[in-house]
């Protein structure tokens, strides 16, 4: 590791330098962490549709937070069917 670092000393510190480089890469770690939680309590996900679901409200979370939406309106939004699934998810099918 130490070898790395040398070698990338640029690279490493580049956020000296440039403010828009972030400090840590925590903010591309944090959409995982609640993936890895369900993990741990649960033990896994029953099924790939089960998973694919929860990434999808993740991801749509996340995506509400960070552009400052009120989420649960977004998610009543959602469930009405204000928002174009199948456009924006190519292949989701929405009846079973």
């Amino acid at each position: 590791m130490i070898v790395r670092l040398i070698h990338f000393k640029e690279a490493v510190l580049a956020f000296l330098s440039d403010p828009s480089i972030p400090f840590t890469n925590n903010e591309a770690e944090r959409p995982l962490r609640p993936v890895k939680g369900k993990q741990k309590i649960s033990g896994c996900f029953r099924t790939t549709k089960g998973a694919d679901n929860f990434a999808i409200v993740r991801s749509a979370v996340s995506s509400f937070t960070k552009q400052g939406k009120d989420v649960v309106e977004e998610i009543r939004k959602a469930l009405r069917g204000e928002y174009p699934v199948n456009d924006l998810l190519p292949g989701y099918q929405t009846s079973p």
